[in-house]
């Protein structure tokens, strides 16, 4: 036997009997969505609502950070994220679909959802659309189908013309056209001046177009029966403020009406909150959070 050719057995005898460590593949970037992960512990997926910005979660990834493993998400076209895949199709959905994505590659198990608003709906679409991908959901303000807040006994068609006419109409608006109507609908969803300015800020930097078409879908999306098909745990915030002129159990009745197929769902009225209770009450909101996610 040549030198040569016992250096090739020896050769081919030592990679045989040496463990290999197959490649190691990153985690796919979601494409609908950027995401900031912080802290450690539990894994907790933080979605803001429309207009709005991942900077609505601030108090919350102070709070927790040193207990969760926070993934807070910015959607593309909202807070000046470039639109990206944002700028055609449906949105809702695929957002959904990209989250769910995103637990896969990032190996997330069983993570919790909080979803404000919008991003409740996106919540409750990921939970009915991937029935295992997640642990636990929050659903903070926001209705299964947004529209029976025009009109409780609105049909479809109904709906769906606001809905055009809604969309339509924010598209035909000037800068300040639109930096004025935005300034009004910020005035009822928010109580503090401070706070007023922070999410009129974040309206502002929205993509107008990406802005509007996701209000058509929030609009027109209804999962009064679909919801029945989650099987995650599931609490719902709904906020209450003295300006409502109804009293709390008002706003509880019409939620537990719009879930009445989601079998097991717990609800609690917020009080002296308005939309983004999140920041009217941090404390209230950090106290059920903390319940939440301990559940």
């Amino acid at each position: 036997m040549t030198a040569t050719r016992r250096a090739l057995i020896l050769a081919a005898a030592a990679a045989a009997c040496t463990p290999t460590t197959p490649p190691t593949t990153p985690p796919a970037a979601p494409t609908r969505f950027g995401v900031a992960a912080s802290g450690r512990g539990a894994d907790v997926i933080l979605v803001h609502g429309l207009a709005s910005s991942p900077a609505v979660w601030a108090q919350t990834v102070e709070a927790f950070s040193r207990e969760c493993r926070l993934h807070v998400l910015h959607i593309a076209g909202f807070d000046a994220l470039p639109a990206g895949p944002n700028a055609a199709g449906l949105i809702l959905p695929a957002i959904a679909d990209d989250i769910a994505s995103y637990i896969e590659s990032a190996k997330l198990e069983k993570p919790m959802l909080i979803g404000h608003s919008m991003g409740g709906v996106i919540g409750m679409l990921t939970a009915i659309r991937h029935r295992s991908a997640l642990g636990r959901l929050m659903v903070i303000d926001a209705l299964p189908w947004f529209s029976v807040l025009l009109n409780p006994a609105i049909t479809r068609i109904e709906a769906l013309m606001q809905a055009d006419a809604a969309r339509d109409a924010l598209l035909r608006q000037t800068a300040a056209e639109f930096e004025a109507g935005q300034r009004a609908a910020i005035a009822r969803l928010v109580v503090s001046a401070d706070d007023q300015a922070r999410a009129l800020a974040w309206a502002l930097r929205a993509d107008r177009m990406v802005m509007a078409r996701a209000m058509h879908e929030v609009m027109t999306i209804d999962l009064r029966l679909e919801v029945a098909k989650i099987t995650t745990p599931t609490i719902v915030l709904c906020a209450h403020d003295a300006s409502m002129r109804f009293p709390p159990v008002a706003v509880e009745a019409a939620y537990r009406i719009n879930y009445a197929a989601l079998r097991g769902v717990d609800i609690l009225v917020i009080d002296a909150a308005r939309h983004y209770l999140m920041l009217d009450q941090p404390e209230r909101f950090a106290g059920e959070l903390r319940v939440f996610l301990g559940a």
